[in-house]
């Protein structure tokens, strides 16, 4: 009896393994274009980012580092 369950049991864990693989495969490709979408934005936004620093009056010199950044976030939320 527990034989024939065990038997019964091999296509649907076949169908399980199948889908969790299939699925990890989904998932790191979906984060590897996500990764290139973030690239992107950030490329698009830096030859701004002493612009929107000066623009609510936080001052920065070069490259926005992220306390600069997090000031820029502070201003603009008005401290919320």
């Amino acid at each position: 009896m527990f034989r024939a369950q065990a038997v019964g049991a091999a296509p649907a864990l076949l169908i399980v393994a199948v889908t969790w693989v299939s699925a990890w495969r989904q998932g790191r490709l979906a984060v590897d274009e996500f990764d290139e979408f973030a690239e992107l934005v950030e490329a698009a936004v830096d030859p701004y980012g002493l612009d929107l620093a000066n623009a609510p009056g936080v001052p920065c010199e070069g490259r926005l580092t992220a306390a600069e950044s997090m000031e820029i976030t502070r201003v603009l939320r008005k401290g919320t």
